[in-house]
């Protein structure tokens, strides 16, 4: 861990744009004759060559930094330009200015930004630079520290440019505006119902975006504002991103995620920042701030779970759960000191600076935002496609339902989907009562367009009888393509005249009738059907492969015997039984009685 800190350390400073000078030097501890030009500091820490932090450093919450500058020769007036740190400016031991009053045990910061003017009779040449820092235990970030908080010495001309450069918070900015920006985008799609997941991520957008105004220069009057969207807005970006996690990975959010959660995170976070915020640390601090590094070990284990449960090969789940992984783990890390060796650097750029904790939050923002946009295309388009096949099954649900069956009939029809493949025409000519039932072969719209064909060729061809209409049947479909299974019965007073085109068997009085199946409507042309001739029954039973096929938990088919012993049942009480059992297809189950 601590060749892996180090090694972070030195990919920081290769990407800071200012580098400490070789002898910038640094001790934790407090003592004004630090600032003594003549005080020997040679014992002291090169910046440069700076490790990780000593056991005893832990327990201070001071820290002076000396450098030596040459004073130019100028006309103007010399200024030293200070941002985010809170310190007093010593040079050559004389107080230029301070940001925060250093006598305070926890001082508050007065501005982000301070100009702090050198005295105009100050001779030019070299003199030493002493820097009386507060800084919390283990937030001495040793390149991080030089950029953010050491002096910057300008000509009074060249003020303005060096504060609004000190100043510059574009990122931050930015990256506010850019998470509302996407929020309203995400708020706007097309009426995208907002389901747990884009809940989550939208909260996660606002949130992020408050946590950029945390950067921003408040002065002391915002130090209440501060808090409160440290509290409010930064604390719960870690736990919405470990939801939005879960949610992708499909794995329940239970008692025991955040049991962990508050254990590892909440309390070393507490204990630390008690410490460091004492007038001087207590001994316990170094181990609450070594004990932080427990929720990232969790973080990762809690990722790789939610990465694994990912199911089938939806990469953009597994790519957003990757990038919220690193954001979590960046984020634990920015909030406590020992992370902060790896999350406070970054990169420096146009005079400002991107930590990577913050240049996570943004990829992380930015990626769950193209998720949520896809996924709300996808669900346009099935939305469209669902629509048509809504206003087609309805257009066949007409052609189904609305006729008046005689008294001797009784039907029963129940979709698998709102589009049913399944379809039945009754009616009566000059030989007697015509029963048509079928299945067409397939899902979805075609389906639902193939039985509208079909039933309008049924209606031109009522007089035909059963095997002369399963004939003309199938050669309509030779245009219409796909195929269908069908059962066509002519019921008379004394017989049944009843021809198949591959259709499960009729049922004589719960007795399954023997019957030549027949190739399927579709199949091949010119084929001839034949009709067999019964005796008229009492009951005639019909039923789709929906009743056959339908399937439990287990796999077990509803299968020929139960239907068989079921067939004399009323027909809702079959296809109850069919649906109850795993309804995995249409279910229509027809009557005829003899009255």
């Amino acid at each position: 861990m601590t060749r892996f800190c180090i090694a972070v350390l030195a990919l920081n400073a290769v990407l800071y744009a200012q580098a400490p000078p070789p002898d910038a030097r640094m001790m934790r501890g407090d003592d004004v004759r630090w600032a003594d030009p003549k005080h020997d500091d040679s014992h002291w820490d090169l910046i440069a060559k700076k490790g990780l932090t000593r056991w005893q450093e832990w327990l201070e919450n001071r820290l002076w930094i000396r450098s030596r500058i040459v004073i130019p020769e100028s006309a103007d007036q010399l200024a030293l330009v200070v941002r985010f740190c809170l310190c007093e400016v010593y040079l050559n031991g004389v107080l230029v200015g301070a940001l925060g009053d250093l006598s305070q045990p926890r001082p508050l910061n007065v501005s982000r930004v301070a100009v702090l003017w050198l005295p105009r009779d100050v001779e030019p040449g070299p003199r030493v630079l002493a820097i009386r820092h507060y800084l919390p235990p283990g937030y001495e970030v040793v390149a991080a520290l030089w950029r953010y908080g050491h002096p910057q010495l300008v000509r009074s001309r060249d003020v303005p440019a060096a504060l609004e450069g000190a100043s510059r918070l574009w990122f931050q900015e930015t990256a506010f505006l850019l998470s509302l920006v996407l929020t309203a985008l995400l708020a706007g799609l097309w009426g995208q119902r907002f389901d747990q997941l884009s809940r989550l991520i939208c909260a996660y957008l606002i949130l992020s975006g408050l946590t950029s105004l945390l950067y921003m220069d408040w002065g002391r009057e915002g130090t209440t504002v501060r808090a409160f969207l440290a509290i409010v807005a930064a604390a719960p970006l870690p736990a919405i991103v470990l939801a939005v996690m879960a949610n992708l990975g499909n794995v329940p959010l239970r008692a025991w995620w955040w049991g962990p959660y508050l254990a590892v995170v909440v309390v070393p976070r507490a204990l630390w920042m008690a410490g460091s915020w004492a007038a001087r640390p207590p001994v316990w601090t170094p181990w609450a701030s070594y004990l932080y590094l427990a929720p990232v070990v969790w973080a990762i284990g809690a990722g790789l779970w939610c990465l694994w449960k990912v199911e089938g090969k939806d990469w953009a789940r597994r790519v957003l759960i990757l990038a919220g992984l690193a954001t979590l783990v960046l984020s634990l890390l920015a909030r406590v000191a020992i992370g902060s060796v790896i999350t406070a650097g970054g990169i420096s750029q146009f005079g400002a600076v991107l930590a990577w904790d913050r240049l996570s939050n943004v990829v992380f923002g930015i990626l769950a935002a193209v998720f949520l946009v896809r996924r709300a295309r996808d669900r346009r388009t099935e939305e469209s496609r669902m629509k048509s096949e809504l206003a087609a099954a309805r257009s066949v649900q007409s052609l189904l339902l609305g006729q008046s069956l005689p008294a001797e009939v009784e039907a029963v029809y129940v979709p698998a989907s709102e589009v049913g493949g399944d379809f039945y025409q009754v009616w009566q000519n000059r030989n007697g009562t015509m029963l048509v039932i079928g299945d067409v072969a397939g899902k979805g719209l075609q389906a639902a367009l193939t039985v509208a064909t079909v039933v309008g060729a049924v209606r031109r061809s009522r007089d035909l009888m059963p095997g002369e209409l399963l004939a003309a049947l199938n050669e309509a479909m030779q245009q219409q393509g796909g195929f269908i299974t069908c059962c066509c019965v002519l019921a008379t007073p004394g017989e049944l005249r009843i021809a198949s085109a591959g259709h499960p068997s009729p049922y004589l009085d719960g007795v399954e009738l023997a019957l030549e199946a027949g190739l399927p409507l579709g199949v091949a042309s010119g084929v001839i059907y034949n009709e067999v001739q019964v005796p008229r029954p009492r009951l005639l039973t019909l039923v789709s492969d929906g009743v056959l096929e339908a399937a439990n938990a287990s796999g077990e088919l509803f299968g020929f015997e139960r239907t068989r012993d079921s067939s004399s049942h009323p027909p809702k009480q079959i296809a109850e039984a069919a649906r109850a059992w795993g309804q995995t297809d249409d279910i229509t189950v027809i009557h005829l009685r003899r009255l």
